[in-house]
Order: C-alpha cells, then sequence, then structure tokens
C-alpha cells in the first residue's frame, strides 16, 4: 500500500511550522516562520499559505503528494467548524474560519 502523505501546521503564537508526513509519523519535508502576532491574522495567513505552497513544492518534485491538511493550534475553537475564537497567543484571531480558510486557498479537506 502507498503511503499517505499529510501536511501538518502547527500554528502558535511564538513560531508558525508547515511540514510534508506520512501516516506512519516520518517527516519529509519542514519550513518554520516567527509568527509575529502583532501582525494579525490576514498578513500571518498569507505568509502561512506562501509556506505551505513551499512545502507543496518540494513535496511535489519529491512524488509525495499530501492528500489532506492538519492543524494544531491553541483554543479555545470550534473543532468541528474550525473557527478559532480568539486564542490569548494569537491576538487579533478572534472568529477566524481557519477551516474554511485553508480548504479555500490549499484545494485539499482540513
Amino acid at each position: 500500500m502507498a503511503a499517505k502523505y499529510l501536511l501538518g501546521l502547527d500554528i502558535g503564537g511564538t513560531k508558525t511550522a508547515v511540514l510534508l508526513g506520512d501516516l506512519a509519523g516520518e517527516v519529509y519535508l519542514r519550513e518554520e516562520f516567527a509568527t509575529r502576532t502583532e501582525r494579525g491574522f490576514a498578513a500571518t495567513f498569507d505568509e502561512l499559505c506562501e509556506t505551505v505552497a513551499r512545502v507543496r513544492a518540494g513535496a511535489a518534485a519529491a512524488g509525495r503528494l499530501p492528500e489532506a491538511v492538519s492543524v494544531s493550534i491553541g483554543g479555545p475553537l470550534e473543532i468541528e467548524a474550525g473557527v478559532v475564537q480568539s486564542p490569548p497567543n494569537l491576538p487579533g484571531w478572534d472568529a477566524v474560519p481557519l477551516k474554511r480558510s485553508l480548504e479555500e486557498r490549499c484545494s485539499l479537506p482540513v
């Protein structure tokens, strides 16, 4: 059976990381950037999506196409809806529809 690949996003108040891994927990590519929370959601989301695009390009070059996106982010949040509700470590992230936004930009299930 072929390995299934995922994009993993770890969004925190200090750093944000994007990685490509498989279901066995192997990590193949990883990039991170300083979150710089003073910029707010829009600027951070744009940088996140740019980083995702670079990791996806590297994944494609290696023949490892991700099938979904998994996100780690502090709450509070509405998990099923994928809405981030004002986490203390991410000021300005108020009622952010993160799941929908990522699905639209990445064209992958989140």
